[in-house]
């Protein structure tokens, strides 16, 4: 994916993060043990809880009570089974079109595009993906999920125009 990388670099960078991650930790631990010498493990259990076995259900939140009355969210680097829990969410999927590319990330790390039902026509959407790719140079570092890209009609009054839209995340 990093065509400025030689592989004898790929592979040295590997035990280089490994050390690093390992580093960062440590600080951390010395943090909270610093802040919190007694607590630590339990503001620890409520971070992981906050940041990581509740992130879908905090990122639905936002985008029902946030975001709710926006026309076009834009998501980027999102897993394909929080894709499907805001498909099957009642609140979102009653406003908005949950649209995501046809070929997902094996890394999990996904563009999608949420238009709303009432704004867009979204029978008319039409994923340009491929065509989007097929335009940038041959050696840029975009992964599979990294661009989403659809055509789609307005809807009522709004119904002649055309939009083309496109969720990318890049390194």
């Amino acid at each position: 994916k990093y065509p400025a990388l030689t592989e004898d670099e790929e592979k040295i960078s590997i035990p280089l993060q490994t050390m690093c991650g390992a580093i960062f930790d440590s600080i951390l631990v010395q943090i909270v043990m610093t802040v919190e010498p007694t607590k630590w493990q339990s503001l620890r259990s409520e971070m992981c809880e906050a940041l990581n076995l509740k992130k879908n259900d905090h990122t639905l939140g936002i985008i029902d009570n946030t975001y709710s009355d926006y026309d076009i969210i834009f998501l980027q680097e999102a897993a394909a089974n929080l894709i499907e829990l805001a498909r099957s969410d009642d609140q979102i999927s009653s406003v908005f079109e949950v649209l995501a590319p046809a070929a997902m990330s094996k890394r999990n790390q996904n563009s999608a595009i949420l238009l709303r039902k009432s704004t867009f026509d979204v029978s008319t959407v039409t994923e340009i993906t491929t065509q989007v790719e097929s335009e940038l140079p041959e050696k840029a570092p975009v992964a599979t999920g990294d661009i989403f890209s659809i055509t789609v009609n307005g809807a009522g009054d709004d119904s002649a125009s055309k939009y083309m839209l496109a969720s990318f995340h890049g390194d």
